[in-house]
């Protein structure tokens, strides 16, 4: 339900900017965490190899796709550390709800895209080293 709150929210502002979205995607997504850097200090910017994407079980009945074209992207995740139970580490699996929103002006100017994650879940991977 708070996906769906900022989410309307994000619209209104851009609505009130007289632009209007025209694309759609709701996503739960699963991979694992190729590369991992912190652009500033408490966020995490995660690049997931996304091995399972499909309709997200909220909201997907409004998504344009059904998500599967991201499967085996290489897809950059933004966290915050407050998002994540632990530091994310290589091989760690994740998975997440992911929506991205297109907007466009009254004029058909591109204006950007919204995109917002939530967290499902963040296991370490055994690799039968000891990890």
């Amino acid at each position: 339900m708070k996906v769906v709150q900022i989410l309307v929210a994000s619209l209104s502002i851009l609505a009130a900017q007289s632009v209007r979205a025209s694309w759609f995607e709701f996503c739960d997504m699963e991979g694992e965490v190729e590369s991992i850097s912190t652009p500033t200090q408490g966020e995490y910017e995660l690049t997931v190899n996304i091995e399972k994407s499909v309709r997200a079980k909220d909201h997907g009945d409004e998504s344009y796709t059904n998500c599967k074209e991201h499967i085996g992207e290489h897809l950059p995740v933004h966290f915050v550390a407050r998002e994540l139970p632990r530091v994310p580490a290589v091989g760690d699996k994740i998975s997440f709800f992911r929506s991205a929103v297109d907007g466009f002006s009254q004029n058909g100017a591109y204006a950007g895209t919204s995109i917002n994650t939530k967290l499902h879940a963040l296991r370490a991977e055994s690799t039968g080293t000891g990890r």
